[in-house]
């Protein structure tokens, strides 16, 4: 009995050497087929800065568990919401309304009051929307990957603290608007 545990207990050891040692010979680089490779895997500049999940639907887009950075977000839960899905269809619908300038949409979406910035009601904002959604909350808006929605115990992000959301009612809203 003594023997047997002996002998299985260097028999692993003994396995995991021998089968890291290989033949001893160098892999072929010419065996490989450039022209399958590049036949196959599309390098050119226009696939490399676009976001694959943004083609996606929304719904089917899995659940994005570890960001780019390494960083592990939040669940969503956590967050306040309760379908991710429609957190990412909501972003993809604010990416649309901005980018065509849909304050009457865009509005409609909004936490009234909000603190930041301090605008009382629907008709305030509409009137200051310039003044909210700048440049630069817009670009955040538009550049925002849906596979990469920061969230916290306080919402969901969007480009870098720009906008903030939240779940109320089974809705999503805009609730801070950094400019």
């Amino acid at each position: 009995m003594i023997i047997l545990r002996k002998f299985t207990s260097l028999l692993l050891p003994a396995t995991l050497i021998f089968a890291s040692c290989g033949d001893g010979k160098e892999p072929d680089a010419t065996a490989v087929d450039s022209t399958a490779i590049s036949s196959t895997v599309d390098t050119s500049a226009s696939s490399l800065r676009t976001d694959p999940m943004e083609n996606s639907d929304p719904g089917s887009i899995p659940d994005d568990t570890v960001f780019n950075d390494g960083s592990v977000p939040s669940s969503w839960a956590n967050a306040g919401f309760t379908d991710s899905a429609a957190v990412k269809r909501f972003v993809k619908q604010l990416q649309s309304w901005t980018a065509a300038n849909q304050v009457d949409s865009i509005a409609a979406q909004i936490a009234f009051p909000l603190k930041n910035p301090a605008v009382k009601n629907v008709d305030e904002f509409k009137a200051g929307f310039e003044k909210y959604f700048t440049s630069e909350v817009k670009s955040a808006i538009a550049d925002q990957k849906l596979s990469q929605i920061f969230r916290n115990q306080q919402g969901a992000m969007i480009g870098q603290g720009r906008v903030w959301l939240t779940e109320k009612n089974k809705t999503i809203k805009i609730f801070a608007i950094n400019k």
